[in-house]
């Protein structure tokens, strides 16, 4: 996983002109009749609106595909066939304790096209003077690699606009989770161009997520920094994640109900007071955005604490639940080393099309195998578990030969 190169740490420089031929690229997939001139104008206002705006940052990106640098995610997209293998450097961070909070330190992360990966992160103490410690190597950890469209462009023709005036919009386009390979075909089919995405990682122990401005090539803050107590999170497992995210992902809701609803996911419960600070809204706003939650039993609210109390379960089938209860047993009976043990993020990994390797010690899986883990992985877990459990992936892979934390 080390990039091309090598080195000690991730690479510094400068980010080069917006790449917007590489947006182009991607509009110029949408269907004829679709993207007609009235869309085709729409598109280049809505790009050069987007290109002006500077998000609050706490980082810079990088991309590579099968080693090679390229500018920007879009390229990546627009390629006829998905790469084999796509790297992310996280670089120049923003020093700036409190701005990190919220978001993981990560150096690198490292997928093929159908999503298996790895993640190389950082320990992390917002209260500290230094709080990157300059002699962690890092942890490396497998997770699964998902992308979801945080704002985009939508090819809509003046037919389809005329239609919408009058009641009949025409259909949304299919946002999912997507992995690379399923992002690529996503927008060769439609012509949606994302200007901003959120990457989550899923790992044995929780999901990551990050917040990617596409065009600018940054990581952009996550907007409870410095707003609200760290102290208040309530870190999920990959399992309840994934079922949020998949939901918000599909955009079955409007878009600050939607934020709203990722909010109150990680917390103890949100007043109206505490949404309309963190994202900038009025509380009327706000009021309405959590009030439609609990319409919907996303949401409780409290009458005598006048708190929104998140219901994180409804996000999960009736046997992903059972499993998530077993697992929480485990967890409590066994301490966390069974806890990296019995991976969260199990069935999600099972779910990667195509896998050639062990996802959590990279070997090779022989071929037409049905199992998860290879031998010597699935022998380590069975001695690892209870006589009476067999079923849970094994440890993490081993020490990270990634280059170190970037300083400050």
């Amino acid at each position: 996983m080390v990039p091309e190169g090598g080195g000690s740490a991730p690479p510094k420089g400068g980010s080069g002109p917006l790449p917007l031929s590489d947006f182009e690229r991607l509009s110029a997939f949408a269907p004829r009749e679709v993207h007609d001139g009235y869309s085709q104008k729409n598109f280049r206002k809505t790009l050069f609106d987007y290109a002006q705006r500077q998000p609050p940052s706490i980082a810079r990106l990088r991309w590579t595909a099968n080693g090679q640098p390229s500018p920007s995610f879009a390229a990546i997209l627009a390629e006829k066939t998905p790469p084999e293998r796509v790297s992310l450097v996280i670089y120049e961070p923003k020093p700036d304790p409190q701005a990190w909070e919220f978001t993981t330190p990560t150096a690198l992360v490292d997928s093929d096209s159908a999503g298996s990966g790895r993640v190389l992160t950082f320990r992390y103490n917002p209260h500290a003077l230094s709080p990157w410690d300059p002699h962690d190597p890092g942890k490396e950890e497998t997770c699964v690699v998902r992308f979801s469209v945080r704002e985009s462009y939508i090819p809509r023709s003046i037919q389809q606009e005329h239609a919408t005036n009058e009641g009949r919009p025409p259909l949304p386009p299919g946002f999912e989770l997507f992995s690379i390979a399923d992002f690529s075909r996503f927008v060769h089919s439609s012509g949606v161009v994302p200007f901003r995405a959120a990457l989550h990682l899923y790992t044995s122990r929780t999901r990551l997520r990050y917040d990617l401005d596409l065009l600018h090539n940054h990581l952009l803050a996550d907007p409870r920094a410095g707003r609200f107590s760290i102290e208040d999170r309530v870190e999920r497992s990959s399992r309840i994640c994934h079922g949020l995210d998949r939901f918000v992902a599909r955009g079955a809701l409007p878009l600050l109900p939607r934020r709203v609803l990722e909010l109150l996911f990680e917390s103890k419960g949100l007043s109206v007071q505490d949404v309309s600070v963190i994202l900038g809204v009025s509380q009327e706003l706000a009021t309405a955005a959590l009030q439609s939650l609990v319409g919907r039993q996303f949401a409780a609210f409290d009458q005598r604490t006048q708190m929104y109390l998140p219901l994180p379960q409804v996000f999960l089938t009736r046997a992903e639940a059972e499993r998530e209860q077993r697992d929480e047993e485990e967890r409590k009976k066994h301490g966390p080393r069974s806890e990296t043990l019995k991976a969260s993020v199990q069935e999600l990994l099972a779910e990667v099309e195509a896998k050639a390797g062990c996802p959590l010690c990279g070997g090779p899986m022989p071929a037409g195998s049905p199992e998860l883990l290879c031998d010597d992985c699935m022998a380590a877990v069975e001695q690892e578990m209870p006589p009476e459990e067999g079923d849970g992936p094994g440890e993490e892979a081993g020490s990270s030969t990634l280059p170190g934390p970037p300083g400050p």
